[in-house]
């Protein structure tokens, strides 16, 4: 798109989420995973006894995946980086609890937290502007 020069007239900026922390705990990440992998349960198990897949180092792997995406994507002109994962921590280093939905197999994070946090973000980079069309 920065080369596209039918594109690049008109953009000023481009701005990457990255990836939230999965609220997916204990059993209800071993059976929710294996669901979506379509792999046994026991399979994951075994993974488990060899990666260490407790909720605190889930929650580092995606912290580390998201600072090394933001070091190579803050490297390309008018792109910034924009990331909740860190606000997401509790002080045992897996997800804080206000996080978690009332569902423990639902993979996505509590939406009223996690708006509250990208709101935060995102709130000041929006122009006011009119649609027209």
């Amino acid at each position: 798109m920065l080369s596209d020069e039918t594109i690049a007239p008109y953009l000023r900026k481009i701005y990457v989420l990255c990836p939230q922390i999965s609220p997916l705990q204990g059993e209800g990440f071993f059976s929710q995973t294996a669901q979506q992998a379509s792999m046994a349960e026991e399979r994951l198990r075994g993974l488990a006894e060899k990666i260490d897949l407790s909720n605190g180092a889930r929650a580092q792997r995606v912290v580390r995946f998201n600072d090394l995406l933001a070091a190579q994507l803050v490297l390309l002109p008018m792109v910034e980086v924009l990331r909740v994962d860190r606000a997401m921590l509790g002080s045992d280093g897996a997800v804080d609890p206000r996080f978690i939905g009332a569902d423990p197999t639902d993979h996505h994070a509590n939406f009223d937290e996690t708006r509250k946090l990208w709101f935060r973000f995102i709130a000041p980079l929006i122009e006011d502007h009119q649609l027209v069309g």
